[in-house]
């Protein structure tokens, strides 16, 4: 089972500085969001709006990127975040 899961961090992400900043494997960008994998089939999805989405990453793993985005929010909103959904997906080979 996959653990799909995204939080409300801000009211916005600088995106221009997270490209610029952070180190995992960037796979798509456009002006409102980045598609990056950290590691093989795991992968953050960060929103201009200031959504972060993560797919099959423990929570540990969420917390840790979620310091390392933090300084590129504009007006946290939270320090508790808000829960936008939570899923779980199976594998269908």
């Amino acid at each position: 089972m996959y653990p799909v899961v995204a939080y409300q961090l801000a009211s916005a992400i600088n995106l221009k500085a997270c490209r610029q900043q952070l180190s995992w494997r960037l796979l798509f960008q456009d002006s409102d969001e980045l598609y990056y994998t950290p590691s093989t089939n795991k992968y953050i999805y960060i929103f201009q709006y200031g959504m972060v989405s993560f797919f099959n990453m423990s929570e540990s793993e969420i917390e840790t990127v979620i310091e390392q985005i933090e300084p590129f929010c504009l007006l946290i909103l939270n320090k508790s975040y808000q829960i936008m959904s939570k899923l779980t997906f199976n594998r269908i080979p």
